[in-house]
């Protein structure tokens, strides 16, 4: 990787988490109206995850020192040297360290011009430095732990 950091687009999973949320909230809405509540309270969940994703998904960079997230939430990061394990689920990246998970939209959302770059780099690290994860289908069912609060573009 470079020094300059490469900025990574994540439109595409912010506008599917927003279509999300709206879908599922008008869901609700309509099963209130019709008089179904219980059926509306199921649909309630599904809101709150697609307005979760949506907070927390943000545009990716990456440096020679690491990846981090510029989310709504906060900004979330993991240095390339603590990386041990790559998992590239179903509908997310997970990035595991010692006792660390940073978890990214899956390579597919991406766009902008460091993407490809970004994603290459990665992909020769989980082929080349970590072994391979176990089988799991668990990927797309977490949320990142104990990763860096940083200030952008730093990682310290």
């Amino acid at each position: 990787m470079s020094d300059t950091p490469s900025v990574i687009s994540v439109w595409k999973a912010q506008c599917a988490a927003g279509a999300g949320a709206v879908f599922f909230f008008m869901c609700v809405g309509m099963f209130f109206a019709a008089g179904h509540p219980f059926l509306a309270i199921l649909f309630v969940p599904l809101s709150l995850v697609s307005v979760l994703l949506l907070l927390v998904y943000g545009p990716i960079q990456a440096d020679a020192e690491g990846i981090w997230m510029d989310g709504s939430l906060e900004p979330v990061g993991m240095k390339w040297s603590e990386m041990k394990l790559i998992r590239f689920g179903r509908f997310q990246l997970v990035i595991e360290g010692e006792g660390k998970r940073l978890v990214l939209p899956k390579p597919t959302f991406w766009t902008g011009p460091g993407a490809a770059k970004v994603l290459d780099y990665i992909r020769m690290l989980a082929r080349d430095y970590c072994p391979p994860p176990p089988p799991s289908r668990t990927a797309d069912l977490v949320i990142s732990r104990n990763v860096l609060r940083i200030a952008p573009p730093t990682l310290k």
